[in-house]
């Protein structure tokens, strides 16, 4: 079975971009560190039993002002847009 000049093409495409694509995933994870992203998600995971209230207020505690990933205006706005 001989593939058709665009299946081809098509083929060729599909092989080169994804090792491409997992390259630049593999350099971005390389460049930043997520271990404290890790944590801070298992603390969240942990911690926020007890409803979406508490959540809220929990992500905004270790995100907003303990690791100050976010400005408070920032986080407002994602959630805004969450909902």
């Amino acid at each position: 079975m001989d593939l058709e000049p665009a299946e081809r093409t098509k083929s060729k495409q599909a092989a080169t971009f994804w090792p491409t694509r997992t390259a630049v995933l593999r350099q971005l994870v390389q460049d930043v560190e997520l271990r404290p992203l890790f944590r801070a998600l298992l603390k969240l995971g942990c911690l926020g039993f007890e409803g979406t209230a508490a959540h809220l207020a929990l992500m905004e505690k270790e995100i907003v002002l303990d690791r100050r990933w976010l400005e408070p205006g920032e986080f407002l706005d994602l959630m805004a847009r969450r909902t």
